[in-house]
Formats: structure tokens, sequence, C-alpha cells
């Protein structure tokens, strides 16, 4: 199975994010349907395994419905779609189950507090490699948390928690966004892949992908920062400014 890191040091969309052969982001997690489909029978009466992996699965059937269907294998997604509305129950049932937002949020509190005192540029490269591992893990968890909504409404109640859950590392998220510079590449290689009409085809799924277009444009902001407009009253006060501040400065 394809894991976080090993998908981020792939080459999406043709943009480079590390060494490795070029791949459309739906390839990736096309790549990933049949492990996940045979790896599954194996572990879902395993509580130790079940959780994880049903957030595995949960998550590659949303992220398959950001893709343009037309860039997408019929005969493989159905067979995948038909698993996970057999499964479903069981697979929703075991998410429930899974442990996530603790572990996230102090991963994410420690990336953050981690670029304040990194120094070496293979520190700096190990950082660049968590970010978008976490943001990553935070993409799936989110996409798996749509899933559950999406497929079974019978766990309403405890769907209320894993819903809370993401929503409140989304908003720790976008509190730290700037530790998660690194992912804004691989956010957008990914993002430029996905449906055009997402926000009509289905809401909730383009809420998912906020957090993407919201990484790109704070890494936009940093490299362009918006030009400061004066007015003639501001221009005025900093000329006076200076002159009152020029004699001073001659006298030293």
């Amino acid at each position: 199975m394809i894991t976080d890191r090993e998908m981020n040091t792939m080459t999406l969309g043709g943009a480079k994010t590390g060494a490795g052969p070029s791949m459309r982001p739906q390839d990736i997690v096309l790549g990933e349907l049949d492990a996940l489909q045979s790896f599954w029978p194996s572990v879902r009466e395993k509580p130790e395994l079940a959780p994880r992996e049903a957030c595995n699965v949960l998550a590659a059937w949303a992220h398959l419905r950001r893709f343009p269907p037309e860039s997408l294998p019929v005969e493989r997604v159905t067979k995948f779609n038909d698993f996970v509305v057999m499964e479903q129950d069981n697979l929703v049932a075991a998410f429930m189950q899974m442990s996530f937002l603790d572990d996230w949020i102090t991963a994410a509190r420690g990336l953050d507090a981690s670029w304040d005192s990194v120094v070496e540029a293979e520190a700096t490269e190990q950082l660049e490699i968590l970010a978008r591992d976490l943001f990553a893990s935070l993409d799936r968890y989110t996409l798996a948390d749509y899933a559950a909504s999406a497929l079974a409404t019978r766990w309403q109640h405890d769907h209320a928690r894993t819903h809370r859950a993401a929503e409140e590392a989304e908003q720790l998220f976008e509190t730290l966004v700037m530790a998660f510079l690194p992912a804004a590449d691989y956010a957008n290689d990914l993002d430029d892949a996905y449906r055009l009409d997402l926000f009509d085809y289905d809401y909730e799924l383009w809420l998912t992908t906020n957090k993407y277009w919201y990484l790109v444009e704070t890494l936009e902001e940093c490299e362009h920062p918006p030009e400061i407009v004066l007015s003639e009253q501001d221009k005025e006060a900093i000329r006076a400014l200076a002159r009152e501040l020029t004699p001073k400065a001659r006298d030293r």
C-alpha cells in the first residue's frame, strides 16, 4: 500500500516533489485500490488495525470522487465502489473507533515549534517531509469523515464525534498554516487534478478541499506580499516624522 511519504516523493502533475516517476494524482489513488480491497477482510475483526485501515478505504473512495469521471477507468472504480458499498457498515463502524485528533494535534504543534529552532539542512528536510505527511493524514481523515457521512446514516450519532475532530484539526491547521508551507506544492498539484465543478457536484466534498487553497494562497501571499497603499495624509505624516528625526540623527 502506498504510504503518505511514498506519495509525497512522487512527481504529481508534472511538478517535482521528490525522486520518482511521473504520475497523475488519480493514478496514485487508483494504485492503492487492489491492496485496500484485499487487505480489509484480514483486519476487519482486529480492533487494533481495523480503524485505520477503514479510514484508508473510506478516504480512497471519497478521494476518487474529487477527480473528473472521464479521467478514471470505469470498470476499476465500479469494482471498488461495489466493495465499499457492500462493506460500508463495517467500514464506518471501524472508522468511528479511530483515534486521530490528539496525536495529530500533538504532531502539528511539534512541527510548528520545531521550525523556530531548526538550523541544519537535514533537519529542515525532515520537517518538510513531516509537514507533507501531516497535511496528507489530515486530508485522509477528513475524506474518511465525509465518506462516513455519505455512506451510512445509521452512524450519525458517532459520526458527530469524528466530524468535530476533523473540524478541530482543520481549525488548528489554519492557525499553524505557516508550518505547513512545504506541503503547498503537493497540495497545488492535487488540486489542479480535481474536477472543476466539484463545488456544484458535491458541496460537502468540496469543503474538504478548502485546506488546499488556503495553504496555496498563504504561500502566494508570502512570496508576493500585497502592496501597501498609503494615503496622502499617511505620506505627509511620514515626511513630517522624517524631518523631525533627521537633525537628531546628524547630532549623533
